[in-house]
């Protein structure tokens, strides 16, 4: 409750909240700020170890999509961005984007699983991969801004509102 995931009302049970759209485009905004200095961390601070680690999650990645698997290509990505926040080594930052992730998951999935949105997203962590082994800080952080906002906006064009119908 505390956090805002959840609703108690007295002599009810309590519910899951859903958030507002106005809501979801500040959270998406923040993240795409906070990954976007963890990308910075990661080019500045990753061994060829972790670098290794994202690249066999990137092959599972285009593995579920050639498979068509929604489901998997999602928890991967979600293992993807874990792994990130934590080869960027900000425990403060981390703490923050999970909870974030734990209040976006639903709608990082919807995402996700609208036509066309798996190639691109797979393309997009190809090019965010890419600019880390090159070591582009300001590639990586503008790529990981827009793998965000691209996420934000098929949320925003899929008419989803978060208000309850």
């Amino acid at each position: 409750e505390k956090e805002g995931l959840v609703e108690i009302a007295a002599h009810r049970r309590p519910r899951v909240r859903r958030l507002l759209l106005d809501e979801v485009r500040e959270i998406y905004e923040l993240r795409a700020t906070l990954y976007a200095l963890v990308s910075r961390r990661i080019v500045g601070n990753a061994a060829e170890s972790d670098l290794g680690l994202l690249r066999e999650n990137q092959q599972q990645q285009e593995a579920a999509v050639e498979a068509g698997d929604v489901e998997r290509y999602f928890w991967l990505t979600v293992a993807f961005r874990n792994n990130e926040a934590v080869i960027a080594g900000n425990s403060t930052v981390r703490r923050v984007l999970d909870s974030f992730g734990v209040r976006t998951l639903q709608l990082r999935h919807l995402s996700l699983s609208l036509p066309g949105r798996l190639h691109a997203s797979v393309s997009d962590h190809e090019r965010l991969l890419r600019a880390y082994e090159e070591r582009e800080a300001d590639v990586a952080a503008a790529l990981t801004q827009s793998i965000v906002r691209r996420g934000l906006q098929a949320i925003e064009g899929s008419g989803w509102t978060g208000r309850a119908d």
